[in-house]
């Protein structure tokens, strides 16, 4: 006997997907209604139903509003439908659609069983599943489902909220530009703990030139302009050539990074390999190592970086929606996680846009957990707007990360 599982598709099809999964039925008919992010979304679970070698058909033209346009539609299109299967195990899925539509779908065909999942919480993140029929109005066979739900990956995740999942070349993978860049990152990482290092007196410079118009010549910059920038960050002329010269070592590859004048040092162009990796790129890269080393440690920590994410739009004429995410992590089988990782704030721009930017994309994903992880340095630039940045993001639901070791780590990834 063919088993078929009947799915009301919505915005929000995780557990509709794991429950297809768990099951592994020989078909699964996909309701969908009129809604145009509802057909989207509708999609997108087909297409990842299919990946999973598992077929389905989709069922549509209703609103799922309605009362009487809802009994009409199941009378003369679902339960026609569902008796094309001949005798088949028919199972409805009562997670996703409309009070109106799980009411009136629940008592118009004798389902060989009704399933649902409640909502998930931090303290459940995996309710069990219920499994009851229905029989002269009352439930009957009531269990719960012993068998455990398909654990969802952050990519299968992902692929149920977006379009087009592309996942790039990890982090945790040696860069081609950077000579021993785990060395090369714990040095950066010790810099980051404070601002009493020579690379602060020309940070600055380095981001100006960076994000600058000029940026597609060398740069040269005087020893003589950095006085103001010596002081705060205590160095000197000398110390700050010490560790330029030292850092050729990393970054220069075939050739110097940095090269020196009689007075002063040359910046190369902006479109250097190297230079994503020196302002920033280095911390995502240490965080990933430090998560891969985590999983010996606690095998069900999953995570991907490095996400492209393509939402298509909806509306006529309206452009794809194109994100990133740094990482997308799950631990312990709880919520799903995004991960956005800074090593400092633009200059000149509002912290807020980037914690708009942090909750856009979670939006966009469903029902997940935000985190933050910032370097002291962050915090340390933000001078008397720290409490009141620490207090945005908590107003976000943005949880924030303050890593100053790789114990702080593990210790936040524990706290999920």
């Amino acid at each position: 006997m063919k088993n078929i599982y009947v799915v009301i598709a919505s915005e929000h099809n995780v557990s509709s997907f794991q429950m297809c999964i768990t099951e592994q039925p020989d078909l699964v008919l996909i309701i969908k209604t009129t809604e145009e992010k509802v057909t989207a979304s509708a999609q997108r679970l087909s297409n990842l139903l299919n990946k999973n070698n598992i077929k389905t058909e989709t069922l549509e033209g209703l609103s799922g509003n309605d009362v009487l346009e809802t009994q009409n539609w199941a009378i003369n299109t679902l339960i026609p439908k569902l008796r094309t299967y001949n005798n088949a195990n028919v199972v409805l899925n009562m997670n996703g659609g409309t009070k109106i539509m799980i009411l009136i779908f629940a008592i118009a065909y004798p389902w060989a069983r009704l399933d649902y999942q409640a909502l998930s919480t931090d303290q459940n993140p995996q309710p069990n599943v219920q499994e009851f029929s229905i029989v002269n109005n009352s439930c009957t066979n009531y269990r719960l489902k012993e068998m455990p739900l398909h654990i969802l990956s952050p990519q299968e995740h992902a692929e149920l909220y977006f379009d087009d999942v592309s996942i790039k070349t990890s982090k945790v993978k040696t860069l081609t530009n950077i000579n021993n860049p785990q060395l090369f990152d714990e040095e950066i990482f010790q810099i980051y703990q404070t601002k009493h290092h020579a690379w602060w007196s020309i940070a600055k410079k380095c981001g100006e030139h960076l994000f600058g118009d000029k940026n597609k010549e060398p740069c040269e910059v005087k020893w003589a302009e950095l006085s103001q920038e010596y002081e705060k960050s205590n160095a000197t002329p000398a110390s700050l050539k010490e560790w330029l010269q030292h850092s050729n070592q990393y970054l220069g590859h075939n050739k110097p990074f940095w090269t020196f004048t009689e007075t002063g040092f040359i910046m190369p162009p902006g479109k250097h390999e190297s230079w994503p990796w020196l302002v920033g790129g280095w911390f995502e890269r240490w965080v990933a190592l430090q998560l891969k080393n985590l999983q010996e440690k606690y095998p069900s920590l999953i995570f991907i970086d490095s996400v492209d994410l393509v939402l298509k739009p909806v509306e006529k004429n309206a452009q794809a929606n194109k994100r990133d995410a740094d990482i997308i992590l799950q631990f312990d089988r709880k919520k799903l996680t995004l991960v956005e990782i800074k090593t400092d704030l633009p200059e000149n721009k509002d912290y807020n846009t980037t914690i708009r930017q942090i909750g856009s994309l979670a939006k966009d994903l469903g029902k997940v957990r935000q985190v933050l992880i910032i370097t002291p340095v962050l915090l340390e630039n933000l001078e008397n707007k720290q409490d009141s940045f620490k207090n945005s993001c908590k107003n976000n639901n943005i949880d924030l990360w303050l890593i100053q070791s790789k114990a702080d780590l593990e210790k936040f990834l524990l706290q999920i």
